[in-house]
């Protein structure tokens, strides 16, 4: 049975057979349908507006939608035919998720607590930055490098072995040594960084110190130990050869003197000491083309053992640069290729042939990237990168040069036989008197050579390594950490306040509680009707019924929904306070009348009976609060206002809306409103459009 004083409503199933059908329409202007858009939906509805160029008319007859006007409040709302209220649709959210009035009152709470982490903070900053963050000076000295040429067939040491040895133990010792520190020698090690730049072949070193006089001595010092370490190296190398050279010359003379011995001793048994001018002369030629193919073949042997000497360099060269090598090899002779093809389509083609334009773009592209992988090869490997281009052309040369000793051998030992062949008809030991004379003047020449070559090398007694000193470092006039004092000294504290900042708000918002209508609206995604300390204040109970009277009687049916079972006692009150007049006279409140209600517009036309005014029901829900049960009876009420304490938790708020389903007008109550937020306004959102249907 229906309650008493509700009126009775329409099935669903047969709601759609209760509308006024198209021949059931009053008389009056005709009606049309209007589109909006609203929210990306299409929504269509009914009204009762004139067509154009007719003037403004309302109408209220039989099967007439109840007028409601447009508000910039709303988003859209449908008036349907035959249906006596209108549903309004609300998109958005009204209210703050939380309000500054609440995270400021705790930061003020927390005022003491914040001082004290700043004076805290810039007590630690000061500590921190002028203790622990000792200052740092920092200088640089550079040094270019300029590999000098080979001497005598000793080349310069490369560069990357003198920068690897200076990070080993002996190294940083005698450097300790000879500044008179007192570090270990890691620590030493990380106070300098070194820095090459292979395009430019300039060596820096950056230097670090307590003191700005212990980076300049330490990045000088550095500087020095290298270019003496360079210049040792290579003075090792000298001294190698010149002993080489030594040992040599002692040999050569001592075959000197065996070939003399063993000529006289050949003239001696062969009585070949009165031959004439003529034949003397044919037997030196011989002997003389004889050394020269000797000392040609010598050449070509030392010029194999070079060969192979730069192969097992090559091999014991950095394997990481194998890769690079190869690129880099490969880069060069497609460029190579690339330029070759496009100086033939040059020669053949028109500047705007497609050929061309491609071959000009593809060489510019490779060229880029050779110059692109070439500045980026820096440091140690650029160096060792220098170093195994040297030796690949160094091989180079020493291959050229012997396939030249290997043909001028091949026309000596030719010239050779032909002179033996004029020796043969001289004398009948004609050959072996030009052998013994040829090793005599062999060995002549090769002692003449060695004997030069000790003498040059002699004369080197500090060769260069090519390595010098260009810029001296100089002393720097502030530390180069200045600014993380600085950071040190500010960072703190702000880090401090802002902690206790965040502690101060995770506090407030740590519990995931709304306190205030604007932040309940939000959450909820619904307006708020109204707020009131009650019941924690009873004497605010009047003010909040006169309220919600003011704002006029709602057609239709309220279902009064407790937010929880906390809230079913006051729900209950509620529904009964504002259904009962008598309630509102026992108040001094004056009861709801027709001066409440908005007045009807008079019409303009004749027109059919107005229908009668749909009576107005406060109905508190009594079932449980969640299931069917609920939804169901949320779908036939007309509005749902849902009481609901101050603190509730904004996860229950957010699941209302999947514990009732989709209401088409939901409204928040909100009670024990706080003594602190009394001050704020108490109704949050489209009330009147909830309340009464309308757009006021």
């Amino acid at each position: 049975m229906p309650r008493a004083g509700r009126r009775k409503r329409t099935p669903r199933r047969n709601r759609r057979s209760a509308l006024p059908r198209s021949n059931d329409r009053p008389s009056g202007p005709p009606r049309r349908t209007v589109g909006v858009q609203r929210q990306h939906r299409q929504i269509r509805f009914t009204t009762g507006l004139p067509r154009p160029g007719e003037g403004p008319r309302r109408e209220r007859g039989k099967g007439a939608g109840t007028w409601l006007e447009s508000s910039a409040r709303c988003t859209s709302f449908v008036a349907v035919s035959g249906e006596p209220h209108a549903r309004l649709e609300v998109a958005g959210r009204w209210g703050f998720p939380v309000t500054r009035a609440r995270l400021w009152k705790r930061l003020r709470a927390a005022r003491w607590w914040i001082v004290a982490a700043a004076l805290v903070g810039v007590a630690g900053g000061v500590v921190v930055a002028w203790k622990l963050v000792q200052p740092t000076y920092e200088t640089s000295a550079v040094a270019e490098y300029r590999p000098p040429e080979s001497i005598a067939g000793v080349d310069p040491p490369p560069l990357v072995g003198t920068l690897e040895g200076l990070r080993s133990q002996t190294t940083l010792r005698e450097l300790r040594e000879r500044l008179g520190l007192d570090v270990p020698t890691e620590q030493l090690a990380a106070r300098f960084d070194l820095g090459y730049e292979r395009r430019t072949q300039v060596l820096s070193v950056t230097a670090r110190g307590a003191t700005a006089e212990e980076a300049e001595t330490l990045a000088n010092a550095v500087v020095g130990l290298l270019v003496e370490r360079q210049d040792e190296s290579y003075a090792r190398r000298v001294e190698r050869a010149r002993r080489r050279a030594s040992e040599q010359l002692e040999e050569a003379q001592e075959r000197i003197e065996e070939a003399d011995r063993a000529f006289e001793a050949f003239q001696r048994e062969t009585g070949l000491d009165g031959l004439s001018f003529d034949e003397r002369r044919v037997l030196s030629e011989a002997a003389t083309v004889e050394a020269e193919r000797a000392s040609a073949e010598a050449r070509v042997a030392a010029l194999e053992h070079r060969i192979t000497q730069l192969a097992e360099e090559m091999g014991a060269a950095p394997q990481q640069l194998s890769a690079s090598v190869r690129a880099a090899t490969q880069e060069r002779n497609q460029l190579q290729q690339l330029r070759t093809k496009l100086a033939t389509a040059e020669a053949t083609l028109d500047p705007g042939h497609p050929r061309r334009q491609a071959l000009e773009r593809q060489t510019r592209a490779l060229r880029l990237q050779q110059v692109s992988r070439s500045m980026q090869d820096q440091g140690q490997s650029g160096l060792a990168f220098q170093h195994l281009d040297r030796l690949s052309s160094q091989q180079s040369a020493a291959r050229a040069n012997l396939e030249a000793e290997r043909e001028r051998l091949a026309r000596l030992t030719e010239q050779a036989a032909a002179a033996q062949e004029r020796a043969s008809d001289v004398a009948e030991h004609a050959d072996e008197a030009a052998t013994l004379m040829a090793r005599r003047r062999a060995a002549r020449d090769r002692v003449a050579e060695l004997s030069s070559l000790e003498a040059h090398l002699e004369a080197l007694s500090t060769p260069d390594g090519g390595l010098r000193p260009v810029g001296r470092a100089v002393r720097p006039d502030a530390p180069s950490n200045g600014k993380k004092r600085i950071m040190a000294a500010v960072g703190i504290p702000i880090a401090l306040v802002l902690l206790v900042i965040a502690v101060a708000l995770g506090l407030e918002l740590g519990s995931l509680r709304a306190w205030t209508p604007e932040e309940i609206a939000w959450w909820g995604s619904a307006p708020v009707i109204g707020a009131t300390p009650w019941p924690a204040k009873p004497e605010a109970y009047p003010d909040l019924l006169g309220d919600l009277k003011e704002l006029g009687e709602p057609p239709g049916t309220t279902l009064i929904v407790p937010f929880s079972e906390e809230e079913r006692a006051q729900a209950e009150a509620m529904a009964e306070a504002l259904g009962s007049p008598e309630v509102f006279a026992e108040m001094g409140l004056r009861a709801p009348g027709p001066a409440t209600a908005p007045p009807p517009p008079a019409p303009e036309e004749p027109a059919a009976p107005p229908d009668a005014a749909a009576p107005t029901v406060y109905e508190p829900w009594l079932g449980p609060l969640k299931g069917p049960k609920i939804r169901r009876q949320v779908r036939l009420s007309d509005r749902v206002v849902l009481v609901v304490r101050a603190g509730t938790r904004w996860t229950q708020l957010v699941l209302t809306a999947r514990r009732l389903g989709r209401p088409p007008r939901v409204g928040y109550l909100v009670l024990d409103l706080p003594t602190e937020h009394l001050a704020r306004r108490d109704r949050v959102g489209p009330v009147r459009e909830l309340w009464m249907g309308e757009t006021g």
